[in-house]
């Protein structure tokens, strides 16, 4: 009896094609799996708008991008997040949308077939106090909350929400064993170099989510570089990050996170992380003082053995509160969870 796995998730640099038949899962062509599904697309973010605006690329999108894609029964397409309202909605489109949602370019679209799932949000900006906005997202909640930020946000303008935290921590690890090595993300050189020990600031492989537009064109390319990162988040023995979308992830993956809290984090909006520092071991360098307690404090740390992130309680029931959401959505929701892994046995996996 062979185990069905979505493949996007438990094959990260295999061809979908090639473990879907190893699996014996069923392939068709899209135009026939629409018919059977009664014509209703699915479609997942990109992000090229942002990319062409900032000239540069964030792995960390497209790894949100990702995780959608292991609830649908297939997919139809991709919609970019600044330019919701340019694709033609001639089928029912329903999107799992987990996203930052912060600027007055993006708008959602007055059609009756876009059906976005906001499973997991941050909101920044203007454009949420307008009442044609507080109006549509009234309509179209509950709405996952990312962050603390968000969630009281949305709750001072009557919006049922929840706080769902971020939805990549709905990643799986396929991986049984890790690897000695321990990466940082997206840290400054001053930084790792003043609070680390030595040695270990020496066995450092270091990475960056920051990538150059080729990197993400065509989307296959792009989709290669995440599923490569997450092998190696998924395999590490500790990551040390101040990266959101690289802690959160981890958080999935079970591996050991140090999340640094900097005065200015990357890619901005501090208040992303409100409520979430719980999730990973956090030590604070947004100053002098504290940059010094953290030094005293990784001394200390357990770099033999990394002790698991804490709250696995709160982690548990974020993840729970997110997966209710979807599958209250939608039935095909639930068979797709069923055939990859998601529920067992009639209950839900969470504890994955």
């Amino acid at each position: 009896m062979h185990e069905k796995f979505w493949p996007l998730q438990y094959a990260y640099l295999e061809n979908a094609l090639t473990v879907a038949r190893r699996h014996h899962i069923d392939i068709v062509k899209t135009n026939y799996a629409l018919t059977l599904h009664g014509y209703e697309e699915y479609a997942a973010l990109s992000f090229d708008e942002r990319i062409k605006v900032m000239s540069i690329a964030n792995v960390g999108d497209e790894i949100q991008t990702l995780v959608p894609i292991q609830f649908y029964p297939y997919l139809t397409t991709f919609l970019d997040r600044e330019s919701l309202t340019n694709y033609k909605y001639v089928r029912k489109l329903t999107i799992l949308m987990n996203a930052w949602l912060g600027d007055d370019r993006m708008q959602f679209p007055n059609a009756s077939n876009f059906r976005p799932i906001l499973t997991s949000i941050h909101i920044s900006g203007e454009w949420i106090k307008k009442p044609e906005s507080i109006s549509y997202l009234q309509s179209h909640s509950p709405i996952g909350a990312r962050d603390n930020h968000t969630l009281q946000t949305l709750q001072s303008l009557n919006i049922t929400s929840y706080l769902s935290g971020c939805a990549t921590a709905l990643l799986r690890n396929p991986h049984n064993e890790r690897t000695e090595k321990i990466y940082a993300i997206d840290v400054s050189d001053e930084i790792l170099k003043r609070v680390l020990p030595a040695e270990i600031y020496g066995r450092l492989i270091v990475m960056s989510h920051k990538a150059w537009p080729y990197i993400h064109s065509p989307f296959g390319r792009s989709m290669k570089a995440v599923n490569l990162a997450l092998k190696f988040y998924a395999q590490a023995r500790l990551v040390i990050t101040s990266r959101l979308h690289a802690a959160m992830p981890c958080v999935g993956l079970k591996t050991p996170v140090i999340f640094l809290r900097t005065e200015e984090l990357p890619g901005g909006a501090a208040g992303r992380i409100e409520g979430l520092d719980q999730l990973w071991h956090t030590y604070d360098v947004t100053n002098e003082a504290k940059t010094a307690e953290t030094t005293e404090l990784l001394r200390r740390f357990n770099w033999t053995s990394p002790p698991f992130n804490p709250n696995k309680q709160m982690a548990l029931e974020l993840k729970k509160k997110m997966l209710n959401h979807i599958f209250h959505e939608s039935p095909q929701f639930i068979s797709v969870a069923t055939m990859f892994g998601w529920i067992k046995n009639g209950t839900k996996d969470d504890d994955q």
